[in-house]
């Protein structure tokens, strides 16, 4: 198979998924703990690349394209919030994936607490990056335009993965995707899980701010709240260590320095 640029040493799967196109990027690590990652609205895994390989440093990593995302096909109708929970859930039985924990971004994060709470027991724990949409901002034009603040933040290498990311799925696909996530209220159907979750904001993140983090962990108990410093929406790209250790701690293997790589 060939080399997977934006993910190197990372095996592509294809996945037939309640009858749609899947595709998950595996780790050559398959020992230690478990994280599956989910990405946001428009992009894809490309952007999950420094985290995932920051983590496959010391487990089994596995990088979704959500069905119409990345190089996936789209579907004859969009599956919405629950429909991609779904996908994610079936995924993870069909690759046999014991105890992960859920990182999502963004939009993955409702796709993450969505998962949670139609599978109790079947992940351990969940980090949610970014979490949207902040409930004192849901109107269509204002979060356009807080992505909009958040993204001159942000890096050239991260909003280049992001800018591939859009081009590769059909405005068609974002449209139908866009209202549904307006609409879903992440802190509701966060009651409905009960596993560890950590919430990692940046400080500068116009989307998901650390007031809208902070009241989103007050929802119900196990959840705790992590803020990095100077950064925006994309802190799964431009500060890797940080969320990795937010994962790691999850999943009950708290990177202490000196800690080895899985396998060494």
């Amino acid at each position: 198979m060939p080399a997977i640029q934006h993910l190197p040493g990372f095996t592509e799967i294809a996945l037939c998924v309640r009858g749609m196109d899947v595709r998950v990027y595996e780790s050559d690590v398959v020992t230690g703990p478990a994280f599956v990652l989910i990405h946001g609205f428009g992009v894809s895994s490309r952007y999950f690349g420094p985290l995932a390989t920051e983590l496959s440093k010391y487990g089994r990593v596995l990088v979704l394209d959500l069905p119409g995302f990345g190089d996936t096909h789209d579907p004859d109708k969009s599956p919405r919030i629950t429909g991609f929970a779904h996908v994610v859930n079936a995924t993870i039985r069909e690759l046999d994936v014991k105890d992960p924990v859920l990182v999502g971004h963004s939009m993955g994060t409702q796709v993450t607490v969505e998962a949670l709470e139609r599978a109790p027991g079947l992940a351990l724990g969940a980090v949610l990056a970014a979490p949207v949409v902040n409930d004192r901002e849901r109107g269509p034009w204002l979060l356009l335009w807080r992505f909009i603040q958040s993204a001159v933040k942000e890096p050239p290498s991260s909003a280049w993965d992001s800018i591939v990311g859009f081009t590769r799925t059909t405005p068609r696909w974002l449209l139908s995707n866009y209202f549904p996530m307006l609409r879903y209220r992440i802190g509701e159907h966060l009651k409905g899980s009960d596993v560890p979750v950590v919430v990692v904001g940046g400080s500068e993140d116009r989307i998901a701010p650390p007031d809208w983090c902070h009241r989103l962990a007050e929802v119900r108990d196990g959840i705790d709240v992590v803020i990095i410093d100077g950064e925006a929406h994309e802190m799964i790209h431009t500060a890797p260590v940080a969320v990795a250790h937010a994962a790691m701690r999850l999943a009950g293997h708290p990177l202490a320095p000196g800690l080895p790589p899985c396998g060494d």
